[in-house]
């Protein structure tokens, strides 16, 4: 059982690390990619900054952060403990703001020493300017750091080939939700 949950955190890994689509539009088909490429050869990429906060629930049939594994060993630390998310992204603070986007994806308790995790997300746009397109992060993390720092690893529509650092900090948490900010500051061309 344990090495079936490996497998398919690996796989999950995995596949979010390829940046993936939200569907095809027209900008989106082999032929419009392939011509993109030829053209951003020439280009230089340009600083981006993308500012907005990131809303969890943790209670109720609307919980978006969910346990979906837990080793049958007892730990200090959450060691093993894998948990899927689709947090909502919004504009301001407040958890009824203009929503922007959704962060989606997997985390998991990798350390035997302290409360560490492994995590990697999807933040799928939409609305604004770009809606319709995704930013993959992975990074690594403790409970106990006030600021995240993840890698922008792609991105997929008007942020293709992306990279960069965001920046994931909690504003407001209790037994029920969760308030993160987050500033990512990226290349993209």
């Amino acid at each position: 059982m344990v090495r079936l949950m490996i497998l398919m955190l690996l796989g999950a890994v995995i596949m979010t690390m390829v940046p993936l689509g939200v569907g095809i539009r027209d900008d989106q088909t082999r032929e419009a990619v392939a011509k993109w490429f030829e053209k951003v050869g020439n280009e230089k990429p340009k600083l981006s900054r993308l500012h907005f906060y990131l809303q969890f629930n943790f209670t109720g049939n609307n919980a978006s952060v969910v346990l979906v594994a837990q080793p049958n060993i007892t730990s200090p630390t959450g060691f093993g403990e894998v948990y899927v998310f689709d947090g909502l992204l919004t504009k301001k603070p407040e958890v009824n703001s203009k929503a922007v986007g959704r962060a989606q994806g997997i985390f998991a308790y990798t350390s035997r020493e302290e409360n560490a995790f492994t995590e990697v997300a999807n933040y799928v746009f939409t609305r604004g300017e770009y809606k319709g397109s995704t930013l993959q992060l992975i990074g690594y993390g403790t409970s106990e750091e006030q600021i995240l720092e993840f890698s922008v690893v792609g991105g997929t529509g008007a942020l293709r080939l992306a990279r960069g650092t965001a920046f994931l900090g909690t504003l407001f948490i209790d037994a029920d939700r969760e308030t993160i900010e987050v500033d990512i500051f990226f290349f993209q061309y």
